[in-house]
C-alpha cells in the first residue's frame, strides 16, 4: 500500500475546540476547531500547536484547513476531493488544492480518514495514540518545493462538565526528586518546566492519566497522575 501511495503522489506531483454548522459569507459551512494538534516534518521533527480549523463549504464542495503554527506561521489550504486509492483493506483519500495564503502554492493531501470526518471532532486522544504519522495523520505534499509534512489533530474533550473543575494542591511523588511538566498530555511532548520535591503546586484532574498543573511561578502544563501526591495525603 505504501508503494502505491507514493506512486500516486509522484503522479500527482508530475501532472492538505469545537465543531459547528453555520453560515459564513452567505454560504453554509461545517467547521471544527481543534485546541491541540501536532505537526511533523523532517526539518522540525514533531511540534505541537494550539489552533487548527478544518471546514467544509457545501456549495463549492471545498475543504479549508487553517493551521496556526507557533511564531506566527499560518498555513491556509483550499482543497477539493480528487480520488480514492484502495488496496485490500487499506484506503487512502487524496485531495488537491492550493495554499491560498502563499501565492496559491499547489498542494496534494492524502489521509486514511476522510477530511469530512475531521469536521466532526475526529482526532487522536493524545500523541501516544499516533504510532506512524505517515500512515495515520493528514499528509501535505508541495510539488514545487518537495516539502512534505503531516498534521495530526487531537480530539477535543467532549464535555467540560465531565472534568472536575475544582483545583487541588499537591506535591510530587517521584524518586528522582523532581518531575517534568509536559506541554501536553503525553510523555513524548515538550518539557516546559520541572516541579521539585517539596514544592506545592496546583492541579486539576482530567479524564485521562495526565493532570493539568500550575506552579507558584505560573508554569502550566501536564504531569502524569502517578507523580502527584495530594497535600491531604502527606
Amino acid at each position: 500500500m505504501k508503494n502505491i501511495l507514493f506512486i500516486v503522489v509522484l503522479t500527482l506531483v508530475s501532472a492538505i475546540a469545537y465543531c459547528q454548522n453555520g453560515v459564513v459569507d452567505g454560504k453554509f459551512r461545517t467547521t471544527c476547531t481543534y485546541n491541540k494538534a501536532y505537526l511533523k516534518s523532517d526539518n522540525t521533527g514533531i511540534m505541537s500547536f494550539e489552533d487548527l480549523k478544518i471546514s467544509y463549504k457545501k456549495e463549492t464542495k471545498e475543504y479549508i484547513i487553517k493551521a496556526f503554527i507557533d511564531r506566527g506561521t499560518i498555513y491556509t489550504f483550499n482543497l477539493k476531493y480528487d480520488r480514492t486509492v484502495k488496496e485490500g483493506t487499506d484506503i487512502a483519500y487524496f485531495y488537491k488544492g492550493v495554499r491560498s495564503n502563499f501565492m496559491d502554492e499547489p498542494v496534494v493531501v492524502f489521509t486514511r480518514t476522510k477530511l469530512s470526518a475531521y469536521t466532526k471532532n475526529t482526532g487522536f486522544k493524545s500523541l501516544d495514540d499516533i504510532e506512524d504519522f505517515d500512515k495515520q495523520a493528514i499528509s501535505f505534499i508541495f510539488p514545487k518545493t518537495y516539502l512534505v509534512f503531516s498534521i495530526a489533530p487531537i480530539k477535543n474533550a467532549q464535555e467540560a462538565h465531565k472534568l472536575k473543575e475544582e483545583s487541588e494542591h499537591g506535591t510530587i511523588n517521584d524518586p528522582d526528586g523532581y518531575t517534568n511538566i509536559r506541554a501536553s498530555n503525553s510523555s513524548k511532548s515538550e518539557i516546559v518546566g520541572r516541579i521539585l520535591e517539596g514544592e506545592v503546586f496546583t492541579y486539576w484532574k482530567t479524564n485521562d492519566n495526565w493532570y493539568k498543573v500550575e506552579t507558584p511561578k505560573g508554569v502550566k502544563g501536564y504531569v502524569h497522575k502517578s507523580r502527584i501526591k495530594p497535600i491531604d495525603n502527606k
